[in-house]
């Protein structure tokens, strides 16, 4: 299993970390609606809203590529599907009231990362902890989907 952590002292800046390596970041300058992911590399993703309403669909682009879209269904679930290279799709499920916890399903139902918010050094805080489980398969575009997931635990805390 792989550790990430993410750090955030504003809830606007997220930086994405691995051991004493920033990855990425995830920046918010208007809420949901203006949200972007800018890697250690340079590259440059932006989320957007698309379909019918602003709450139920979004997409993640890189220029005018679509990298992710992921639907908010009436079951508290995220569907993703993800466009690096191949197609793959994902649900994105809260499980849990006492250990709480976020979790990424790939189409063979095996958790492929778990994210839990890191209260334990701060609490209230904006931190998470990711675990990429022994059934994540690295791709091209892997560590964006991190920073994309810390997004979808802000995005389902905001609506419920």
């Amino acid at each position: 299993m792989n550790e990430y952590w993410v750090k955030s002292t504003d809830g606007i800046l997220f930086r994405l970390n691995k051991r004493d390596k920033e990855i990425g970041t995830l920046t918010y300058s208007d809420g949901f609606y203006s949200a972007s992911i800018t890697m250690a590399d340079g590259k440059v993703f932006q989320f957007e809203s698309t379909g019918f309403s602003l709450w139920r669909n979004l997409s993640l682009k890189k220029e005018d590529e679509v990298i992710l879209k992921f639907r908010f269904h009436w079951t508290k679930i995220l569907v993703i599907k993800s466009f690096f290279g191949t197609q793959r799709d994902y649900l994105f499920t809260y499980e849990g009231i006492l250990n709480p916890r976020h979790v990424l399903i790939d189409r063979a139902e095996k958790e492929i990362l778990i994210i839990r918010h890191n209260t334990v050094s701060e609490p209230f805080s904006f931190n998470f902890n990711i675990t990429k489980t022994d059934s994540f398969i690295d791709f091209e575009g892997s560590e964006v989907l991190l920073l994309a997931a810390i997004h979808f635990v802000r995005y389902c805390e905001s609506v419920y």
